[in-house]
């Protein structure tokens, strides 16, 4: 499980592929833009995507390391190399990971435990007996994956260790807040690549259509999007572009949604739409 391939692995892949980063991006409308577009990513933006890609454990490390062997290095914001970076983050997961696994008496674990349908906070000594328990648990309730607690005695340091229920390790996760592990540096980079929303084009946000509104310039990361709350109330948030797609789903409870879409590309006029809001208000007997 834990097997890590040497760079050095790649160096013959390298004279004969590039790296493929387009599998990795969630949002098919952004993965289709970008290759129609032909763009090429640097070292970081790869860096990046992968991490916030749904890629397991061992999967984004192993991506990470052909990143390091067949891209070159680039500098971060903060001047260190992205190459190094990704090579102290595999370090740091794998020796993470043998340590909150091994049976060396310095963690308590925890896991739900169900029976029936009464759920409670089992704890163990034992890292092998809480992960058998809570393998079979997630395979009984047919649950997609299942999180283990692994405690540092003595201490407020925890981790959340996510595993798939094929018993894959999914992530880890560091607590409290102010300890980080070097991946985390991946998060907070500012990152930005080219996308294809314009105004009044309604995407998929949380499940939920969202309209794209008028943009500031200065707006790099995210995107202003208008939606429905409760089905009346219209609100609006910032929403990070690049994990949006087109919604395809139904409008049955989210009718205006379009017409202020319409509205954003010149085709409804403002009164109409604030007369349709006070229609909509007026049959769920809220004005």
């Amino acid at each position: 499980m834990l097997k890590v391939r040497d760079t050095a692995d790649y160096e013959d892949e390298a004279q004969v592929q590039e790296m493929d980063i387009y599998k990795y991006i969630e949002s098919r409308a952004m993965r289709e833009h970008l290759e129609s577009i032909n763009y090429e990513f640097n070292a970081m933006e790869a860096a990046w995507i992968i991490f916030r890609s749904k890629l397991t454990f061992n999967q984004q490390n192993e991506a990470w390391q052909k990143v390091i062997a067949l891209m070159p290095d680039c500098v971060t914001a903060e001047g260190g190399s992205i190459h190094s970076l990704l090579k102290e983050s595999i370090e740091e997961r794998v020796k993470t990971f043998v340590d909150l696994t091994d049976e060396n008496g310095k963690y308590i674990y925890d896991t739900d435990c169900y029976e029936g349908r009464f759920a409670d906070i089992c704890f163990y000594d034992s890292f092998k007996k809480c992960f058998d328990d809570a393998l079979e648990n997630s395979i009984m309730q047919d649950m997609d994956s299942f999180t283990i607690g692994a405690h540092l005695k003595n201490s407020s340091r925890h981790y959340a260790l996510t595993f798939l229920n094929n018993g894959e390790i999914k992530s880890i996760s560091e607590a409290p807040c102010e300890i980080k592990m070097k991946e985390e540096a991946l998060r907070n980079m500012e990152i930005t690549l080219p996308h294809p929303f314009v105004t009044g084009d309604i995407l998929a946000f949380r499940g939920n259509p969202v309209v794209v509104a008028p943009q500031e310039e200065n707006n790099f990361k995210s995107l202003i999007g208008v939606y429905m709350w409760m089905y009346e109330k219209i609100c609006y948030e910032t929403v990070p572009y690049f994990f949006l797609d087109r919604y395809y789903g139904d409008f049955d409870n989210n009718a205006i949604i379009r017409k202020i879409s319409h509205y954003f590309k010149g085709k409804k006029k403002l009164d109409e739409i604030l007369n349709d809001y006070h229609l909509l208000l007026l049959e769920n007997k809220k004005f």
